[in-house]
């Protein structure tokens, strides 16, 4: 797996097929931005979609290649706000539900627990643990994507673990 400074690299020399992998690597995570935001799966995905397109857009303004992660989520989370201003309120389940597990009913025991708890953790957090537990990515391959030390991936993944075990032990009582 190349890193986000490669593909940056290669972007930049006008290889299309690099971005594309830039964005199946970031959609998820993009994903949950946005979702954190809108609450609204449909405008979430219309979101992400324009984010990837800013993105490209302004790729000639991205320094740092390894910034591509936190770059793009800036930008979500910009877009993501700009589309709840402009729309009404919608009633949706939770930030996380459609995301995490599509195929679960919302209605499994603890379920619905976990998306609360998820969406409790500071957002650094989250995208790691999102990126480590839901995408089954590395830590190494985390910090290639996020422009963090591995180290620090590693212990924002050991600090959330212990958040979220503490907290659904809290729960259980």
């Amino acid at each position: 797996m190349q890193s986000d400074s490669v593909l940056v690299g290669r972007v930049k020399q006008g290889d299309v097929p690099a971005y594309e992998q830039l964005v199946v690597r970031y959609q998820r995570v993009a994903m949950v931005a946005a979702l954190r935001v809108l609450k609204d799966r449909q405008q979430a995905e219309d979101v992400v979609q324009e984010s990837f397109v800013v993105a490209y857009q302004h790729f000639a303004s991205l320094r740092n290649g390894s910034k591509f992660g936190p770059w793009l989520m800036h930008i979500t989370k910009r877009q993501a706000v700009r589309a709840a201003r402009k729309r009404r309120p919608v009633v949706s389940i939770g930030p996380m539900t459609e995301l995490v597990a599509p195929q679960l009913e919302p209605t499994l025991d603890g379920y619905e627990s976990l998306i609360e708890l998820l969406n409790r953790l500071p957002a650094h957090e989250r995208v790691v643990v999102t990126l480590h537990h839901l995408e089954g990515q590395t830590a190494s391959e985390i910090a290639d994507m996020t422009g963090r030390p591995a180290g620090t991936v590693t212990k924002q993944l050991s600090r959330a673990m212990q958040r979220l075990r503490r907290w659904a032990c809290r729960q259980e009582r």
